[in-house]
């Protein structure tokens, strides 16, 4: 099956990330939210995953065309 979801890396996650909501941990639990509403379940063996993540912004447009 193919799943149009954006791939967000983990972060290093602390105690006080359960009541301080930085950004980069709200992003990564918006990924895992998006993933169990797809229902998407990995096999224990044998299974490939692509990922095909989105050229950064910052990125020139000669850096863009040449990827």
């Amino acid at each position: 099956p193919k799943y149009i979801i954006t791939p967000v890396g983990k972060p290093r996650m602390t105690r006080r990330d359960k009541w301080k909501q930085r950004p980069p941990v709200m992003r990564y639990r918006m990924f895992c939210d998006e993933a169990r509403l797809h229902d998407i379940q990995v096999p224990e063996n044998g299974a490939h995953i692509t990922f095909v993540s989105p050229m950064p912004e910052s990125w020139s447009k000669k850096k863009r065309a040449a990827m």
